[in-house]
């Protein structure tokens, strides 16, 4: 009996040691692997912002780059012709929206304002004043672009040399370009985070890391951990002058999520521990020997379990990436894309909001394939993916419905937004070069646009209103859009 008590009290303080010591072994080795797991994916965060950024002053260099080795713009600088100003940015055009900036000056190479121009999303009573303060910051560089603080207000700016376009001779002047960076520019890029805040003023805790990227050289870094969220202040210098700085806010989801699969998983250990030991009690009064064997019948039925359960989820995994995403190019397959289709436009009619199709058809990609075969075919396929994934929105529904015909699917968006976003694709797929095998590949696409106009009940009415206007746009010269709005 007394040994009955001993062996009672042995159990019991070996199961209540193995619960202590799987709890600590949870917290010390894997709850901090989820942290890093955490952090990795804050820094990707954090890049992907930046990149956003960066991409914005490589577009505006870009197009500006265009306008400064122009010969007209040249000449321009030199004879003050007002055919360049009536050609470019007369009463009633849009060439600064076209161009996606909101202020745009010609100076000599004496930094007298020859021309100048503004949206009205320049916020400055005085824009003479602005644009003096522009010149004078920047009057010893040439060729400027990064983002600047003027007067509390943030911009990108882009300042160029004007040459002529072979680039022979001195320069005669400089042409610069200001787009506000504000609140209203860091939400639409920042939608990897739940909260973003901009601010002038510079935060009380100290940077902690430096890194440098292509267009703004010194950009500063604290991240830390607080009530279930993880912070960061990235702070914008030029130089070493404090411009501004961004704060962003994310729920820890992979670390919470660790947390609660630990926690299950330490419970149901402790469930099987505990049934463990009393059955090994149970069993050790009669048969010492066949408690040894059970232990090891537990573990490999546990280990079998934990096994079929991966396999399960793997498997389920897999079925349900091939049910809906097209193997080649990542996005939704067919099927996928008319189930979430059809619930939008169901969802639209309903509540009285327009829904859009765009029909996107590769122009002549039959003759890739055949001059270039099928691997180079494919490969085109997916850039043109990704080039259309870098422009929609994450609501906005993209999926391959054929083997160059693709279809985007817009809810609740205007029509001028449609029509936008559309030239907006076409352009980039136009202007996209690829360089395959040594061979430089360029494709354009047509695109027709249909909507429920009249309140189509099917998403096939829709597709076939598209898909009559993708065939005008393809039978009267391709590379158009083609709407019937």
């Amino acid at each position: 009996m007394n040994g009955l008590k001993i062996n009672k009290l042995n159990f019991s303080l070996i199961f209540i040691f193995f619960i202590i010591i799987l709890w600590i072994v949870s917290y010390v080795m894997i709850v901090p692997n989820y942290k890093d797991i955490e952090t990795k994916k804050n820094n990707v965060n954090i890049n992907t912002l930046l990149s956003n950024i960066n991409k914005e002053i490589s577009n505006l260099k870009k197009i500006i780059n265009d306008y400064s080795k122009w010969d007209d713009t040249y000449n321009f600088i030199n004879d003050k012709n007002g055919a360049y100003i009536y050609e470019n940015f007369r009463k009633g055009t849009s060439t600064l929206n076209d161009l996606n900036i909101d202020m745009i000056f010609y100076t000599d190479k004496s930094n007298n304002i020859i021309f100048n121009k503004y949206t009205k999303n320049i916020n400055v009573l005085d824009k003479n004043d602005l644009m003096e303060k522009v010149i004078d910051l920047l009057k010893g560089s040439d060729n400027f672009y990064s983002i600047e603080s003027i007067d509390k207000k943030l911009f990108f700016i882009i300042k160029l040399e004007i040459k002529k376009s072979d680039e022979e001779g001195d320069s005669n002047g400089f042409i610069y370009t200001l787009k506000n960076f504000d609140e209203a520019y860091i939400k639409n890029i920042s939608y990897i985070f739940e909260q973003t805040k901009l601010s002038l003023v510079k935060p009380e805790k100290a940077y902690i890391e430096t890194i440098e990227n292509e267009y703004i050289k010194n950009i500063k870094i604290y991240s830390y951990f607080q009530n279930k969220k993880i912070y960061n202040n990235i702070g914008f210098f030029s130089e070493n002058r404090f411009l501004f700085n961004l704060e962003t806010i994310n729920s820890t989801e992979v670390l919470d999520d660790g947390l609660t699969v630990t926690y299950y998983y330490n419970f149901i250990i402790t469930i099987l521990l505990f049934l463990f030991v009393l059955t090994s009690y149970k069993k050790q009064k009669s048969l010492l020997g066949y408690n040894e064997q059970l232990e090891l019948e537990v573990q490999k039925r546990t280990q079998n379990l934990n096994n079929s359960i991966r396999l399960i989820e793997e498997k389920n995994k897999a079925l349900y990436k091939l049910s809906t995403i097209d193997s080649l190019t990542n996005i939704k397959n067919r099927r996928s894309f008319f189930e979430k289709s059809k619930e939008l436009l169901s969802k639209a009619n309903k509540e009285n909001k327009n829904f859009f199709v765009l029909l996107i058809d590769i122009d002549h990609f039959k003759k890739i394939n055949d001059n270039y075969g099928h691997l180079t075919g494919d490969s085109v396929l997916q850039e043109f993916c990704l080039t259309i994934l870098s422009i929609i929105d994450k609501e906005e529904v993209f999926g391959r419905i054929g083997g160059e015909e693709f279809c985007l699917s817009i809810f609740d968006k205007d029509e001028e937004y449609i029509f936008n976003l559309a030239e907006k694709i076409r352009k980039k797929c136009a202007e996209n070069v690829m360089k395959i095998n040594q061979l430089e590949i360029k494709f354009t696409i047509s695109i027709g646009i249909g909507s429920n106009e009249n309140k189509e009940e099917y998403i096939d009415e829709i597709l076939q209103s598209a898909d009559e206007l993708l065939y005008t746009a393809k039978r009267t010269g391709r590379n158009k859009v083609i709407r019937n709005i």
